[in-house]
């Protein structure tokens, strides 16, 4: 089961004709939820890859925006893995994409609560040259 999407909330952005087109390899006439759910897991963790530069994972809760693009994700992967193409799944896959690199380089916020910033700079120490327990006189022995 998905962290971001559900099988169920795939299928409603599927017509029927695509659900078992795409997904069913026994012939069935139905679609196949173990597919659905390897499509869901890769779209989720292209995402995730993107995400987790800005926010930590797991996150707390699931933002519409992420969902959405889950969602694109998904129904690319599905028709790429039957070699099909369609001119409308390119786009939502591209533009899929281009959200999450807005995503990851801080951009676009997701809605959620972002971990403090980093804090930068040097570090500082209160060691000096007589904190030493060996000087250059024994190690120059070695």
């Amino acid at each position: 089961m998905g962290r971001y999407v559900t099988p169920e909330l795939l299928l409603r952005g599927l017509s029927e004709e695509h659900q078992a087109q795409l997904t069913d390899d026994a012939g069935t006439g139905e679609a196949d939820a173990a597919v659905l759910e390897e499509a869901i897991a890769d779209a989720e963790a292209e995402a995730d890859a993107y995400v987790q530069a800005v926010y930590p994972l797991p996150l707390p809760s699931v933002p519409r925006l992420l969902t959405r693009i889950v969602i694109d994700l998904a129904v690319w992967h599905l028709f790429g893995r039957r070699q099909l193409h369609d001119d409308a799944v390119e786009a939502r896959h591209k533009a899929a994409v281009k959200l999450l690199e807005r995503i990851a380089a801080g951009e676009i916020a997701l809605g959620i609560a972002a971990p403090p910033a980093k804090a930068t700079g040097s570090a500082a120490t209160n060691k000096t040259d007589a904190d030493r327990l060996f000087g250059r006189d024994v190690l120059d022995r070695y």
